[in-house]
């Protein structure tokens, strides 16, 4: 992270952010989420411009001013990698086309990216341990434009459009149901996730900076 301070007020912020994703729905509460029983796993690499509002004065050198509440917002661009398991294997699932991507009709025309936008805004707190380091507690959202961080957003393919678009693993892992009442497996063409909004994620955590000195500035009394 490096952050520029232009006032009292505001500063501009540039992050490099890496971590991981992941969910499985054998862990839900929601019957339905199990009957489906997908699961996923991706690395999440995000690099970020933000601005930063400070609620009250900060700067690190004057003790009036050593502490306050923000908020942020910024453009970003991240990419991610989503897999699936399948017999003890963690498997690439964009290739495989596990919604046939591509095949057109009730399925999407085209692929999804797998380096995407996303607009990061949140809130946080900065305290100036000293002169030199200051500390800060970070929570922001993502907004993203996809609906395939975790792979699922549309419908089960069919055996034609699998023809399409698929893989000879693309239907073992689209659909990992369970037995449901009737004991059927297949769920050619039914809905498999919720593609009426976009996925969210977020990224928490503390903050320890250093802080440079201009080589260039004054005096302060000679300003």
């Amino acid at each position: 992270m490096y952050r520029k301070h232009l006032n009292y007020r505001f500063a501009l912020k540039g992050t490099a952010i890496y971590g991981q994703i992941q969910a499985s729905d054998s862990k839900s509460n929601d019957p339905y989420q199990k009957y489906r029983n997908l699961d996923f796993r991706s690395r999440l690499a995000e690099l970020s411009g933000q601005l930063e509002f400070n609620f009250l004065k900060f700067h690190g050198d004057d003790i009036r001013y050593y502490f306050s509440p923000f908020v942020f917002i910024g453009l970003s661009v991240f990419n991610f990698y989503p897999r699936g398991s399948l017999n003890g294997e963690w498997i690439p699932l964009r290739k495989n086309s596990t919604e046939s991507q591509g095949a057109g009709g009730i399925y999407r025309r085209n692929q999804y990216f797998l380096i995407q936008p996303s607009i990061p805004l949140g809130i946080g707190f900065k305290y100036a341990v000293n002169k030199r380091i200051n500390i800060s507690f970070e929570w922001g959202l993502r907004k993203t434009f996809t609906d395939y961080l975790d792979d699922v957003s549309r419908y089960y393919p069919t055996t034609a459009s699998m023809a399409l678009s698929g893989t000879p693993s693309s239907y073992n892992l689209s659909d990992k149901s369970q037995p449901n009442a009737e004991n059927v497996l297949t769920n050619f063409g039914r809905q498999r996730g919720n593609f009426g909004n976009k996925d969210w994620y977020s990224f928490a955590g503390i903050v320890i900076s250093l802080k440079f000195r201009d080589p260039l500035a004054k005096c302060p009394a000679y300003r």
